[in-house]
């Protein structure tokens, strides 16, 4: 499965508005790895993801949005949050 979810996060890998690039990936520094499955529909905007950071770090990230499915900041900005915090940490 993990191999299905596999992400390359880099910013020339690819389209910046797809999986990658977008939603928990837009808050992830370089050298990040990423597994991820977003989901967006007229009202709502998802992503799960497992993401291991270049200290070390690795977790576990699912946001769920209702009604705010155009508003494309809301999870890249929940993840960077959560990147910052951890990465206080080490």
């Amino acid at each position: 499965m993990m191999e299905l979810l596999k992400r390359d996060p880099s910013p020339d890998s690819g389209n910046k508005n797809d999986q990658a690039h977008a939603y928990t990936a837009l808050a992830l520094p370089p050298g990040s790895k990423l597994w991820s499955k977003a989901g967006w529909t007229s009202e709502c905007r998802h992503d799960a993801a497992y993401s291991e950071l270049p200290n070390g770090t690795k977790f576990v990230l699912a946001t769920f949005t209702m009604n705010h499915a155009n508003q494309r900041e809301i999870i890249p900005t929940v993840a960077k949050a959560v990147v910052e915090e951890f990465n206080a940490w080490k």
